[in-house]
């Protein structure tokens, strides 16, 4: 029969060692998956924000033009005719200046349409 081998000390501190050292180059395996996987991710995420923004400037761009083109002058005319009317009726003035700062300034009136 053989003989069990008496293993010293030194040699079981060797394979212990050893076998933690592989249980932690595992675990730092798997964290630097995680972690390539989690940047990864969040790549994508910002490149699909980054074209929805981009969507969402033009879709802005363009309310901002239809804005100026139609509304504002609108607005405005409104406004000058307010003030105007604020000149003339002395009940109304009172209340054209609690709002005056949510109008912007009024540019010249137009002319009345016939």
């Amino acid at each position: 029969m053989s003989q069990p081998v008496s293993l010293s000390s030194d040699t079981r501190i060797s394979r212990d060692s050893g076998s933690v050292g592989t249980l932690i180059n595992g675990i730092l395996v798997v964290f630097l998956i995680a972690s390539v996987s989690e940047n990864l991710v969040l790549y994508r995420q910002a490149n699909d924000l980054a074209d929805s923004l981009k969507a969402k400037q033009a879709q802005v761009a363009q309310a901002e033009e239809v804005f100026a083109q139609g509304y504002k002058p609108r607005i405005d005319s409104i406004v000058g005719n307010l003030s105007i009317f604020a000149k003339t009726s002395p009940d109304f003035a009172p209340i054209l200046e609690k709002y005056k700062g949510a109008f912007p300034a009024p540019g010249p009136a137009p002319a009345p349409k016939r």
